[in-house]
């Protein structure tokens, strides 16, 4: 467990890690709702600003979007288009 562990909205880690990466032509959509979690700040951003970042590297031209919203109980973190499938 994170030692730094304290209550973090999903919406507010992800939008701050999305600011972080060259996203040429891709944006980010996120949900309204989205839940908080328990954990450090620091490694949720860069945990996001990574999956950001490779959908992006990977995604090619026909990357579009993200949709970062609720599934369920919990999260879900979608690439739309592009990439391997």
């Amino acid at each position: 467990m994170a030692e730094d562990a304290e209550g973090v909205g999903l919406r507010a880690v992800t939008t701050e890690a999305w600011g972080y990466v060259d996203t040429a032509e891709a944006s980010l959509a996120v949900s309204d709702g989205l839940p908080t979690v328990t954990g450090d700040l620091g490694r949720l951003t860069q945990l996001f600003e990574s999956l950001f970042q490779n959908a992006v590297e990977r995604g090619g031209n026909g990357l579009r979007s993200f949709d970062r919203g609720r599934h369920r109980e919990g999260a879900r973190l979608c690439c739309l288009g592009g990439g391997n499938r």
